[in-house]
């Protein structure tokens, strides 16, 4: 069965002499940089009979399918907990043994998780490598600018140009609803017209609030 890094660090010893033309990583094997490649050209060829989702190896499709089956073949001999997938069954038995097989080559310390390792790495190198899609500041983890960028960045610049409140009234001229703004009166009456003005410029989905639009899009920068 097809273990990846994840479960276990690279021992290898042996010589990369198969290189990636687009991103320059190397490879021991042919076939390692043949499923490497299909990370730059998005090629999927193996799809879910039910869900219709694709997978770039076939063994992340078996797994996947446990989901639909609620089949989880991997127990743990401890504690009885089981699992989908192999590789979360061995890091999962790593709570019980104390295992960390993986070491930060910078500091020496060691990891249970080789993802837990990645990001630790970050703290020698300084990369920011994920960047906010609204105001373009940089990140380390994925999951920090995905949050900054759908809970903070976008809120507030929605906000904006919309600090100073008058007393006026607008009135709906269908349900008589009053706004103190006029732009307020304009998105609501969009809910009697069905208009939808603001529309994503990755998938062509329409959204009546720009605030809907601008939460949608993250989705775009973080697949």
């Amino acid at each position: 069965m097809f273990l990846s890094s994840r479960c276990f660090p690279t021992m290898s010893k042996r010589e990369k002499n198969f290189e990636c033309t687009i991103c320059e990583q190397r490879f021991t094997q042919k076939n390692s940089l043949k499923q490497h490649m299909m990370i730059h050209t998005g090629e999927k060829p193996f799809k879910c009979s039910i869900c219709d989702k694709a997978f770039r190896h076939k063994n992340s499709l078996v797994i996947h399918f446990r989901i639909h089956t609620g089949k989880k073949p991997y127990q743990c001999n401890e504690c009885k907990q089981s699992y989908a997938d192999r590789c979360n069954l061995l890091k999962h038995v790593r709570t019980h043994t104390g295992e960390k097989p993986f070491e930060c080559h910078i500091c020496g310390l060691n990891f249970a998780i080789s993802s837990n390792r990645n990001t630790h790495l970050l703290v020698h190198t300084k990369e920011k490598s994920h960047k906010c899609p609204f105001c373009g500041r940089l990140f380390a983890r994925k999951q920090t600018a995905k949050v900054h960028a759908s809970q903070r960045c976008a809120a507030r610049n929605l906000h904006v140009a919309a600090k100073a409140e008058t007393t006026e009234q607008f009135g709906c001229d269908k349900c008589g609803k009053s706004f103190r703004r006029k732009g307020r009166l304009n998105v609501h009456q969009r809910k009697h017209s069905g208009a939808k003005p603001h529309v994503c410029k990755f998938c062509e989905k329409l959204f009546r609030r720009m605030r809907r639009l601008k939460a949608h899009i993250v989705v775009h920068f973080f697949e």
